[in-house]
């Protein structure tokens, strides 16, 4: 990627324009970012050009450039058509290539500038250049702006506020949150005029959330699955400018998961309402939940004590009673049972019942080696949980088939000691997943769940195989 970047860079600037070059206008006053609550930024200082080229832009190319970002220095950067009539599109992407901001607001021939964008941590970023359409040079500024730097919250309940003074203006603020603690995020425009739009990545830079442009944009019961400080890219839309607050804040629950007897709840469109529920390693539940209503449409999703999802029900769509048939907790810890509803608000009763894993037989402990491990799946949302042992080093197989006469589509993920998802396989063979000598790199429990896909059921066999592990003994006669 280096290379190719550097070549292009060199084609760019070795080559004369076809036309007489414009200068490198700065379009608007560079801004100042005054931020007030919990924390405060000093004001930018004066622009500072840093680099300065042209490029040329075909249709169907892309061209990336290498930029140093650092947190304590804010840019601008500007694309002025130079010759020929491009339709340039800006974009900045992070090192894992995510994109963290693009711009293409004006039409074919006009220049596009991103007002100020704020680096969520040093390093070297993409600069990607395109054209829309058309074809022609764009010369390139970018400035860096000193005495700003992004906002890093300190609690989960905080807010600042903040101003957009210029158009396409992207603030940075980084969130320290913690695996499975639910937060709702919001956004709000101060006074009239002003749209946003943001975008939540995780630690590892993975695009997690991303909200449509509001005056208000807001996510509710936000469940992170990785523990660190998340990066939250606000965004004005066009022109529209103004002040506006960014808060954070635990959300609430509808308390502890009744069991055994059907509970009623309302529902609100849209927003999810999740009760805890503590769980026991290989252990399991049964839930099924309906919606008086039948022009409502609801899901039901079940979080491990990490904040990943572990199993979700919405099979039946408008009216239909959504059913996990058995759920069976890869953890000790605390599970979280979530209930959204689609369409309008509502009531809906659920009833959720427990088994012990004596009464289950399937899932539990087991050992690498080659070994044939039966069970069935009887119904919709069904989830079996394995747990091995294992120590760095150790190559494993998974194999996983449907036997019989049967719709089975199986799946399963694989979670290390930690509660991490390590990798999910889905339909490597036909309908059944495969795993071929992954590698293991910690010591401890690790945990492998099978479930089933959609309504489909059926009998299956499961082997955890390891090339390392010794033969088992023959059965005597």
């Amino acid at each position: 990627m280096l290379l190719v970047t550097t070549a292009l860079m060199a084609c760019a600037r070795a080559e004369e324009p076809t036309g007489t070059p414009t200068p490198w206008p700065t379009l608007a006053p560079v801004a100042t970012l005054p931020l007030e609550g919990s924390g405060t930024l000093s004001p930018v200082a004066a622009p500072r050009l840093t680099e300065q080229y042209r490029v040329q832009l075909i249709e169907g190319l892309e061209s990336i450039y290498p930029v140093r970002g650092e947190v304590e220095s804010p840019v601008r950067i500007e694309v002025i058509v130079l010759s020929g009539s491009p339709d340039p599109v800006v974009r900045v992407n992070n090192p894992q290539g995510d994109n963290l901001a693009t711009v293409d607001t004006n039409a074919a021939s006009e220049s596009e500038v991103i007002g100020l964008f704020q680096f969520p941590a040093d390093g070297y970023y993409e600069l990607a250049i395109s054209t829309a359409g058309g074809s022609g040079e764009v010369g390139v500024s970018i400035y860096q702006i000193g005495g700003a730097s992004s906002h890093q919250f300190e609690t989960t309940d905080e807010q600042v506020t903040g101003e957009m003074t210029q158009p396409a203006a992207y603030h940075t603020f980084l969130l320290p949150l913690e695996r499975s603690q639910r937060v709702d995020i919001a956004a709000e425009a101060v006074g009239e005029g002003l749209t946003l739009t943001f975008a939540l990545y995780a630690p590892d830079g993975t695009l997690v959330a991303q909200q449509p442009p509001a005056a208000a944009p807001t996510l509710l019961d936000f469940v992170p699955s990785q523990q660190g400080d998340y990066t939250l890219v606000l965004r004005n839309l066009a022109e529209t400018l103004g002040s506006y607050t960014v808060a954070v804040a635990p959300s609430e629950s509808a308390g502890e998961a009744a069991v055994g007897t059907r509970t009623t709840l309302d529902l609100t469109a849209g927003e999810p309402v999740w009760l805890t529920l503590d769980g026991t390693a290989y252990d399991s539940i049964s839930l099924e939940a309906r919606p008086a209503d039948p022009t409502l449409d609801l899901t039901v999703r079940v979080y491990d004590p990490f904040g990943g999802v572990l199993v979700q029900a919405n099979d039946l769509g408008l009216g239909g009673a959504e059913v996990l048939t058995l759920v069976q907790f890869p953890f000790d810890g605390q599970y979280q049972v979530e209930f959204t509803m689609g369409g309008a608000q509502g009531t809906i009763d659920y009833l959720i019942r427990r088994q012990r894993l004596p009464d289950i037989e399937m899932g539990g402990r087991i050992a690498q080696g080659s070994i044939k491990h039966e069970g069935a799946v009887e119904g919709p949302g069904t989830l079996i949980a394995y747990g091995f042992d294992a120590v760095p080093g150790d190559l494993i197989g998974v194999d996983a088939r449907a036997v019989g006469d049967t719709d089975l589509d199986l799946a399963f993920s694989l979670y290390a000691p930690d509660g991490t998802r390590l990798l999910t396989r889905d339909n490597v063979v036909e309908l059944d997943p495969i795993l071929d000598r992954f590698e293991l790199r910690t010591e401890g429990r690790y945990v492998l769940v099978v479930f089933n896909r959609g309504t489909t059921t059926g009998a299956f066999e499961l082997y955890l195989t390891n090339p390392q592990a010794p033969a088992p003994l023959p059965t005597p006669p």
